[in-house]
């Protein structure tokens, strides 16, 4: 996995994914050229939002597996963009909901230095 690729290994991970980002691109909202961060927060997120709505557990869970592989991929740049990018979305849309049983050992540790620094995600 590389930070170029991470669109390209979402869609081909994600059938999801693939079609909200197709879907996306036709109506100009989106393309590859907006960059990673971009396509994570407008579509992969959305994705996972959905699935996270609809309690659809395969899918949740395989999308956080896949988040768990990007924040131990040993690049920083694609550890950004599950932290800066989808954790602290999930935190600012799921305060209350238990998404941290779908998390691996390194995106709780990356979840506890969010909580740390923006106060207001802080668990009750």
């Amino acid at each position: 996995m590389t930070f170029e690729s991470l669109i390209s290994e979402a869609c081909s991970r994600f059938p999801e994914v693939q079609t909200e980002f197709e879907m996306q691109k036709r109506a100009g909202d989106i393309d590859e050229s907006l960059g990673q961060h971009i396509f994570f927060s407008f579509v992969f997120d959305k994705i996972l939002f959905r699935a996270i709505d609809k309690k659809k557990e395969d899918i949740v869970q395989s999308m956080f597996i896949f988040l768990e592989e990007m924040e131990t991929s040993g690049d920083s740049n694609i550890a950004e963009v599950v932290e800066f990018t989808t954790l602290e979305e999930l935190c600012d849309d799921y305060r209350n909901v238990q998404f941290e049983k779908y998390l691996g050992s390194e995106t709780k540790l990356a979840l506890k230095a969010i909580r740390e620094y923006m106060p207001e995600q802080a668990q009750l």
